[in-house]
C-alpha cells in the first residue's frame, strides 16, 4: 500500500484536531516484550512529560522513571502501576514523527496521538512503518485501534492497518 492509498483511507483518523488523543493498542505482549517496546520508544525518542514517574506498589511511592532500570519492566511484572509518558523526535526511516504518548500496562502498550496539522500522507505512512517495527519485536502482539478511546472511524484504521500488514 503506497502512503497516498493510506492517507485516502485514514486521513479522518489524523486531519482533524478535534482535542482527543487517540489510542492504538499493542497486545497481547510479554513482560519481555514490554521492556523491550518501552526501551525502542525511550531511546529512539525524548521523553517530555514533566517529571515522568511511575507509581511503585511495594513502596507506595511515586518513584522517577530514569532511577530504574525500565519502569515498564516492572509494571508488567505487577510491581508497579500502569503509567503514561509523551515522547517526541522520533525519527523512522528519515521520518520524524509527531509527539506519541505511551500508556505501559501489564499487558499491552498503547500509543497516542494528537491529531491536526502534524500529520500528513508521509507522517501517517512513517508511523504505521514505525508500528509495524515494533509489532515485529513480538511473538504475538497485534495492534488495533482501541476500544474506549481509539481513532475517529477506527474501522477505517483498522482496514488501513490490515491492508498495510498485507502488503
Amino acid at each position: 500500500m503506497d502512503k497516498d492509498a493510506l492517507w485516502d483511507i485514514v486521513h479522518g483518523c489524523f486531519d482533524e484536531d478535534d482535542g482527543s488523543l487517540p489510542s492504538i493498542a499493542i497486545q497481547p505482549l510479554t513482560p519481555e516484550e514490554i521492556a523491550l517496546i518501552f526501551e525502542i520508544f525511550v531511546r529512539e525518542g525524548r521523553i517530555t512529560t514533566e517529571e515522568p514517574a511511575f507509581h511503585d506498589q511495594q513502596s507506595d511511592k511515586l518513584i522517577p522513571l530514569d532511577s530504574v532500570k525500565n519502569a515498564a519492566s516492572l509494571v508488567a511484572n505487577y510491581k508497579a502501576s500502569p503509567f503514561h509518558l509523551v515522547v517526541r523526535d522520533i525519527c523512522f526511516r528519515g521520518h520524524q514523527l509527531p509527539e506519541l504518548g505511551m500508556f505501559v500496562f501489564q499487558e499491552s502498550i498503547e500509543v497516542d496521538y494528537r491529531m491536526g496539522d502534524d500529520w500528513d500522507a508521509t507522517t501517517v505512512f512513517a508511523f504505521f512503518e514505525w508500528l509495524k517495527y515494533l509489532v515485529g519485536q513480538t511473538k504475538n502482539g497485534e495492534l488495533a485501534a482501541c476500544t474506549r478511546e481509539g481513532p475517529p472511524f477506527s474501522e477505517q484504521f483498522d482496514e488501513a492497518w490490515h491492508r498495510f500488514m498485507k502488503e
